[in-house]
């Protein structure tokens, strides 16, 4: 699914999370309170002016209504197709960077701290919109807005950072809470969408253009035809059973429903799956990714 800019964002236009969104929530990350960064009157004033729409601050001068500021210049940004451009704005690091010095001078420390936040945030957004089958999803600062029954994936053209082990190794830190809250619908996304990133990244390391984003199978074929990775009769047995094997795991990835969708087939009993399960899914997911990096990006 390609990222669309004209999409409607009336789901996020509620009084809880304008709330969130300029600080006054209060949520717990490793057992301390956080929120985002918080606004003052003057700041929204700034930020109304910012993103062309300095009357809305003036209609709140008096009430102090700080939310029904930022619900308005919502609403006025989702007429101008801006409301990613407004999250990316307030997501970013930068604006967290006075709030988490206080704490902690080392850039490395502060940006984990700003990490967990985000997540969080993003979390409580997510269990607010629910109620209207939507998902907040954040790749590399950018955002949309999915359909919960949506089992496409969101790549967003032009982010995709440099993938390496490390940062493949990092999914299982960015599954924990959804795992241990068996939230396995977004586990399973952030799964999916590694798989996606790294597929993509190696076929665009190939200075090809990837032409099945939203679709894992495509991708992996793609993937195949450039890396020369049809099977042949003549190939070692193991080596055939290896990416079988692989093709195998693809396909499965790809196949899996989103745990809170109904099949589309009338009759179809809705996919669940166990914690045991998940965890499967997640630890092949890494497991296939560390293959493909280490494999054809570093050529061992």
């Amino acid at each position: 699914m390609e990222y669309n800019n004209n999409e409607d964002w009336s789901a996020l236009i509620e009084k809880n999370i304008m709330h969130l969104l300029i600080g006054d929530t209060k949520f717990k990350v490793d057992n301390v309170e956080r929120s985002m960064p918080y606004y003052t009157v003057n700041e929204l004033n700034d930020l109304c002016i910012k993103f062309g729409k300095p009357d809305i601050y003036r209609r709140y001068l008096y009430s102090n209504a700080r939310w029904a500021t930022m619900y308005d210049l919502v609403h006025y940004l989702n007429s101008e197709n801006q409301v990613p451009e407004l999250l990316s704005y307030l997501f970013n690091f930068s604006h967290f960077y006075s709030y988490l010095i206080n704490e902690t001078s080392s850039e490395e420390k502060q940006r984990q701290i700003y990490h967990k936040i985000v997540e969080e945030a993003i979390h409580q957004i997510n269990i607010i919109l629910n109620a209207s089958n939507k998902m907040l999803i954040c790749i590399n600062g950018r955002f949309i807005l999915k359909n919960l029954d949506d089992t496409n994936l969101p790549i967003l053209p032009g982010t995709l950072k440099e993938i390496n082990n490390d940062y493949i190794k990092t999914l299982i830190d960015r599954v924990s809470k959804d795992l241990e809250e068996s939230n396995f619908d977004s586990a399973l996304t952030k799964s999916r969408t590694l798989i996606e990133e790294v597929l993509i990244f190696l076929i665009e390391s190939k200075n090809e253009q990837s032409s099945g984003k939203g679709d894992v199978n495509k991708l992996y074929n793609q993937f195949k035809e450039l890396y020369n990775l049809k099977i042949q009769n003549d190939w070692d047995k193991r080596v055939k059973e290896l990416l079988s094997g692989l093709e195998n795991i693809v396909k499965s990835i790809a196949s899996m429903r989103n745990i809170n969708s109904d099949s589309h087939g009338a009759g179809n009993k809705r996919t669940r799956i166990r914690l045991s399960e998940a965890l499967l899914f997640v630890n092949s997911s890494i497991t296939l990714c560390q293959y493909l990096y280490m494999r054809f990006c570093k050529q061992e």
